[in-house]
This record gives C-alpha cells, sequence and structure tokens, in this order.
C-alpha cells in the first residue's frame, strides 16, 4: 500500500486508441487514501510493470484526494462519461454541500477537465447555488 492509494483490482482490456486503433491494456483499479474513492485507469500491456502502476496509482489518487479537500466538498465519486468520440472517458461525480448542510448537489467533470483551480470556481459557483435557494 502506498501513501495514499491501494491497488486493490488488476484486469486484462483493451483500451480504444480513436477510429479503429486499439491497444491491449491492464485496468487498475485503486482506492484513495484517507478518502477510500475508487478509480480506475488503463495502462499499456506492452510496458506494464510495477513501476509504471505505482506512478499512475500516485497521479490518480492525488487528483481525487485534491479534489475531496475543497470546502464544500461532501463526495467524491470516479464515473465514465462517453465523449463527442463516442470514446469512454473517465470523469469525477462531485457531491457540493451548502453551508448548513442541508442541501447537496452533483458536479459531473471529466479528469482531463480539471486543473488546477479550475474546479474551485464551478464548487464554488454550486455551493452558492444552494445556499441562494435555501434563502430564498
Amino acid at each position: 500500500m502506498a501513501d495514499n492509494y491501494t491497488v486493490v483490482t488488476q484486469y486484462p482490456g483493451i483500451d480504444v486508441l480513436g477510429g479503429t486503433q486499439t491497444q491491449d491494456v491492464v485496468f487498475v483499479g485503486i482506492n484513495t487514501v484517507p478518502h477510500d474513492t475508487y478509480i480506475e485507469f488503463p495502462i499499456p500491456q506492452a510496458g506494464y510493470d510495477s513501476h509504471l502502476v505505482a506512478a499512475a496509482a500516485l497521479g490518480w489518487a492525488t487528483i481525487v484526494e485534491t479534489v475531496w479537500s475543497e470546502e464544500w466538498v461532501a463526495g467524491v465519486q470516479w464515473t465514465q462519461l462517453v465523449n463527442d468520440s463516442n470514446q469512454l472517458v473517465s470523469a469525477l461525480i462531485i457531491t457540493v454541500t451548502s453551508t448548513s448542510g442541508n442541501s447537496t448537489a452533483t458536479l459531473t467533470v471529466p479528469i482531463v477537465s480539471l486543473g488546477p483551480k479550475l474546479h474551485q470556481a464551478q464548487i464554488t459557483a454550486l455551493h452558492d447555488q444552494l445556499d441562494a435557494t435555501e434563502s430564498l
């Protein structure tokens, strides 16, 4: 077990690169620490080894745990969405709470769209909408 994740599953699969191109991969599933959020990611089978898995897992877990650290975040769940090219992409369903904690709403964000502080503005805006609605 690493500091911020635990590997919980690994299984072979195929990842679509685009058009008709595919590659053999090993899908790795981890639970993040401390929030125990499950997430999966592919590792190309050709370069698969424990060092590559560790590096990828550290990166994915850091992204998820960073979202958890944002104020007003009450939950983070991994999911997959279909993009405009009809391919699966990883995303996070972020549950946001109001100041009182009486209201929640979700925000679904493709992980590739998350960047430094990018999600913070969306989380704060959703939180502010919840607070405004509660004050009606």
